[in-house]
């Protein structure tokens, strides 16, 4: 019998999978939570003909407000990811840190987003970089209205992005 990875106990939690041998969810006809050794299936969802999944959709660049922040249109990937590309930001202002929230425009009542690397301190200087972030927790860009460069410190937006999705 062929051993595949044993799942644990979810309760009310969202999971991602990825699918093996890169495949498309389009490639399959359905999945399941099934025990292989009491050949019992707890769950299924069954794959339609024509699925269309969600693809990534581009926004716009980032305002060029301050610091010398640019970028090419922002595109978010996916409910928990937004892909940054070619960002610019003179790593000057120390506070700065991805931020995103609710509202008309960015300010100091809005949620860090780690950086690239996980972390949330200042960000660095960014040369033309393409960065993917990836929203923290159980957020996601149907929570949020704005994704912004902003100075923490002194509550001042260097860049933004209104209307996410």
């Amino acid at each position: 019998m062929n051993r595949t990875n044993v799942l644990k106990s979810y309760y009310y939690k969202d999971i991602t999978l990825i699918m093996p041998d890169n495949k498309k969810i389009t490639d399959v006809k359905w999945l399941s939570v099934h025990d292989l050794s009491l050949s019992t299936t707890y769950g299924d969802v069954t794959i339609q003909d024509g699925f269309e999944p969600p693809r990534p959709q581009e926004v716009v660049e980032l305002s060029r407000e301050d610091n010398e922040v640019q970028s090419q249109p922002v595109v978010v990937l996916d409910s928990k990811t937004i892909f940054v590309p070619s960002l610019r930001y003179d790593g000057k202002a120390n506070g700065a840190r991805f931020w995103v929230g609710t509202g008309p425009r960015p300010t100091s009542k809005g949620k860090i987003v780690p950086d690239e690397d996980g972390y949330l301190g200042p960000l660095r200087r960014y040369m033309e970089e393409d960065v993917v972030l990836e929203l923290p927790g159980n957020l996601t860009v149907f929570d949020i209205e704005w994704f912004s460069v902003y100075d923490t410190k002194n509550e001042k937006d260097l860049g933004d992005r209104k209307s996410v999705v």
